[in-house]
């Protein structure tokens, strides 16, 4: 596709082109809409790599509906849900202050009673429960509170095995999906915008401000002209002041090829 027409390309060709083209000649600021949108799993690797590797020295404004890419890309995620923001810090931040700890998922034997291994966990936690049980997934939510708890549960669980019908188990950490899904939604009463740094300002809390109407002509004919003649000079000016020396060398060579044409003829 190297020789492609940008017309021809698939939708996910033509985002790893946009994205291309947004890193080129050494910006600073880059935004991307959901970059990876339509892109099959090794295509959205490869790209999350490249912007891992070209955020060095920049500053990339990311949206995206996918929390895994925001929790992979993000150094410091902000939530939105109503239009309103909810939270922003950095994912390890927002998994802390927001989830829901971690969940033990066990593999059930056919046959097996949940009941019994629910009584031997809460040997360890008293108010554990049993968050989802279908096909022969079980599965338990642990709060961060009973951090300490967790080695001495998960030795007696290992010898217990057997006994609670339990083929084989795991624990997982909060992702940034359950976070967005419980602050996006509608019965979360506690949401608030919180920064990295644990600060909290109240959800509940609005401000009303009054902004004087004002009114805008647009400029037509030779205003709109001197704007437009205003707006090149500007992009021409920031365009030298960031390459001058590429900038410099194309006005030499221009200037030289014009004397050298002016002597011939």
């Amino acid at each position: 596709k190297r020789n492609a027409q940008s017309h021809t390309l698939s939708g996910g060709m033509k985002r790893k082109l946009s994205i291309a083209i947004a890193l080129c000649g050494g910006s600073k600021v880059v935004l991307c809409d959901e970059p990876t949108s339509g892109m099959d799993p090794a295509a959205r690797r490869v790209l999350w790599n490249l912007l891992q590797q070209e955020k060095v020295g920049r500053t990339i404004l990311l949206s995206t509906h996918f929390m895994d890419e925001a929790d992979i890309l993000g150094d410091r995620v902000a939530i939105m849900a109503g239009g309103e923001l909810k939270a922003l810090g950095s994912p390890f931040f927002l998994k802390k202050k927001f989830g829901r700890g971690y969940r033990l998922i066990c593999v059930k034997k056919q046959g097996s009673d949940p009941g019994q291994l629910t009584e031997l966990l809460r040997k360890h936690i008293a108010e554990i429960e049993v968050e989802t049980n279908i096909g022969t997934e079980l599965s338990y939510v642990l709060k961060n509170e009973y951090l300490h708890k967790f080695q001495a549960m998960l030795a007696d669980l290992e010898e217990h095995t057997e006994q609670c019908g339990i083929s084989s188990y795991g624990i997982t950490l909060s992702t940034m999906e359950e976070v967005f899904m419980r602050l996006g939604s509608d019965d979360n009463s506690e949401s608030s915008a919180i920064a990295g740094n644990g600060h909290i300002s109240n959800g509940n809390a609005h401000t009303t401000v009054d902004c004087p109407e004002e009114s805008y002509s647009l400029a037509t004919g030779n205003p709109l002209l001197f704007n437009q003649i205003k707006a090149m000079f500007s992009k021409k000016y920031l365009s030298f002041i960031r390459a001058w020396k590429i900038s410099t060398l194309q006005t030499t060579l221009s200037m030289f090829y014009i004397i050298m044409i002016i002597v011939i003829v």
